[in-house]
C-alpha cells in the first residue's frame, strides 16, 4: 500500500477539472471507478501524465496512487476521496450522489464544468482587483519620484533667483526631505501594503480571515451575493441533473454552503421545503432569487425542467456580475487617470506657477 500523508492541502480548481474530466471519459465508457483510477496511474507512470504530483505528499505519489490505497481494504470511491483529503466536501457530497444514483460519469462531467467556471470566476476577480492596484501604485510612484528628485532641483533654483519656497511648495520640500530621510521606513510600509494586498486577494487563508471586511463595501457586498447565488444555482443543476429530489439537493447545498451571505437564507429554505412549502415560492419571497430569476426558477419547477433552469439562471447571474464589474472598470480608469493627472499636474503647477512668476519680474 502506497504510503501518503491524510493532511494533504486540497487540489485547486484546475486540477479538480482535469481530474474529473478523466474519470468522466473513463466512466462514460462503461468502466468501473476503481478500474478508471488504474488507467489514471498506468498513464502517469508510463507518460508522466498532468496529474503526477498533484497529491503534493512526494515525487512519486499521484491522486490515482493515493485513492487506489485507500480503496483496497473495500472502501468505495466517494469515500476514498473524503479520506484523501484532497478534495473539497462538496466534490466529494456530489460523487457520492452520482455514485449511489448511477450517474457518476454525468457527476464527474458536470465537476469538470463547475471548476473551469469557478477558476475562470477566481482569475476575473483578481485581475479586477489588480488594476486599481497598480494604477493606484502608478500615481504613488510618480509623485515620489517627483518629490526624492525635482523638489531639490526646484529649490537650488529658487535659492539662485534668490527667492525663498513658500506655502504649498515649503510644504512639498519637507515632504520630499521626510521621504529621503526615510526612504527605508516608507519602503517598508509600501512592501508591507503589497504583501498584505497579494495575501488578501491571491491566498485562500488571507480571503477567509479578511472576507467580513468586504461585506462593508456595498459593490464588494453586491458581488458576493450574485457569486454566492450563482453557485447555488450551479450546485443544484448539478445535483438535479444527477436525479436527486430537490428537497435533498437544497439540503445538501446548504450543509455545504460556505457562502455567509446566502447561509441564513438557504436554511430558513431547508427548514420551510421540508415543512411542505412551495419551492417556487420560497426562493422568490427569502430572497434568493429575485425579479425575472425568480420568475424563470417558477417556471422551471412548474414544468419539471428545473436541472436546466437552475444551470441558465446560474448562467445569467455570472453574466450580470461581469456587466458590473466591466460597469466599474469602465468608469474606473477614466476616473484613475484623472486623479493621477490631477495630483501630479497640481505638484508641478504649484511649483512652476510661483516660479514663472519669479522669473517674470526680473
Amino acid at each position: 500500500m502506497a504510503a501518503f500523508s491524510t493532511k494533504q492541502k486540497q487540489l485547486s480548481n484546475i486540477e479538480l477539472s482535469h481530474f474529473s474530466g478523466q474519470m468522466a471519459m473513463l466512466l462514460r465508457s462503461g468502466m468501473p471507478a476503481q478500474e478508471s483510477l488504474y488507467i489514471l496511474k498506468d498513464d502517469d507512470e508510463t507518460d508522466g501524465g498532468q496529474m503526477k504530483n498533484i497529491a503534493r505528499a512526494s515525487a512519486s505519489v499521484s491522486v490515482p496512487d493515493v485513492l487506489l490505497s485507500i480503496m483496497q481494504d473495500g472502501t468505495d470511491f466517494p469515500q476514498a476521496l473524503m479520506n484523501s483529503g484532497l478534495f473539497p466536501p462538496y466534490y466529494c457530497a456530489a460523487a457520492r450522489v452520482g455514485f449511489e444514483s448511477g450517474n457518476l460519469d454525468m457527476i464527474m462531467k458536470n465537476l469538470e464544468a463547475y471548476y473551469i467556471k469557478e477558476e475562470n470566476t477566481k482569475k476575473y476577480l483578481r485581475s479586477f482587483l489588480f488594476y486599481p492596484f497598480l494604477l493606484s501604485s502608478l500615481v504613488f510612484f510618480v509623485i515620489v519620484i517627483f518629490l526624492m528628485q525635482g523638489m531639490p532641483i526646484y529649490k537650488s533654483i529658487y535659492e539662485d533667483l534668490g527667492a525663498a519656497l513658500t506655502g504649498f511648495p515649503l510644504f512639498l520640500f519637507h515632504l520630499s526631505e521626510g521621504l529621503q530621510k526615510y526612504f527605508l521606513v516608507f519602503s517598508l510600509i509600501f512592501m508591507a501594503l503589497l504583501f498584505f494586498f497579494i495575501f488578501v486577494n491571491f491566498t485562500d487563508r488571507g480571503a477567509r480571515l479578511f472576507y467580513p471586511v468586504g461585506n462593508h463595501f456595498r459593490f464588494i457586498r453586491e458581488q458576493r451575493e450574485i457569486q454566492s447565488v450563482s453557485r447555488f444555482s450551479s450546485a443544484m443543476s448539478t445535483l438535479l441533473k444527477s436525479g436527486m429530489y430537490p428537497e435533498r439537493a437544497v439540503a445538501l447545498c446548504t450543509e455545504l454552503n460556505t457562502e455567509p451571505l446566502l447561509h441564513e437564507k438557504l436554511t430558513l429554505l431547508d427548514e420551510r421545503l421540508a415543512a411542505g412549502e412551495n419551492f417556487a415560492v420560497l426562493l422568490k419571497e427569502l430572497g434568493i432569487f429575485n425579479g425575472p430569476y425568480a420568475k424563470l426558477a417558477d417556471i422551471g419547477i412548474k414544468s419539471g425542467d428545473m436541472d436546466s433552469t437552475f444551470s441558465k439562471i446560474s448562467d445569467y447571474y455570472e453574466e450580470e456580475m461581469e456587466r458590473r464589474r466591466e460597469a466599474l472598470v469602465s468608469v474606473m480608469e477614466p476616473v484613475m487617470v484623472v486623479i493621477l493627472a490631477v495630483l501630479t499636474g497640481g505638484v508641478l503647477l504649484s511649483v512652476m506657477l510661483p516660479l514663472l512668476s519669479i522669473i517674470s519680474s526680473l
